[in-house]
């Protein structure tokens, strides 16, 4: 199930609960093309919560999703880089290993285009994107 929280723009929160859904991508990255067209800067918080290990994602699902959000980055990337300040990424994990954390950060520019960090919590998140804004 997805969630977007846009009541508190230019920061916007996207819910994921479980894995993403191909439907869930696509709802998404329709919002994030809402966003840039407002020609404004914004920032990002995705949080992921994942599912419980007995539930084992869709390999195929995962790949058409992963396709999907790296095309639509390309397509989009010049405009994200003017209008997204910062795409924080919330991990579900007691703390972020460093390496984690810098390939994080590097996999995010480098696929949208715009700073991207991973955080434990939103809260974290949410201050960060402010400090970008």
């Amino acid at each position: 199930m997805l969630t977007i929280h846009e009541e508190t723009y230019p920061i916007v929160s996207i819910q994921f609960d479980q894995v993403a859904t191909l439907a869930d991508t696509k709802t998404y990255l329709a919002r994030f093309a809402h966003w840039l067209a407002q020609k404004h800067q914004f920032g990002v918080i995705v949080h992921q919560s994942y599912a419980p290990e007995s539930s084992q994602p869709d390999p195929d699902q995962i790949a058409a999703v992963h396709r999907l959000t790296m095309q639509w980055a390309k397509q989009h990337k010049a405009a994200i880089s003017q209008f997204c300040v910062g795409l924080a990424l919330v991990i579900d994990l007691p703390e972020i290993p460093p390496d984690r954390q810098r390939s994080s950060a590097k996999t995010i520019t480098a696929i949208f285009g715009c700073p991207g960090q991973a955080f434990i919590t939103c809260a974290a998140a949410r201050q960060w994107i402010q400090q970008q804004l």
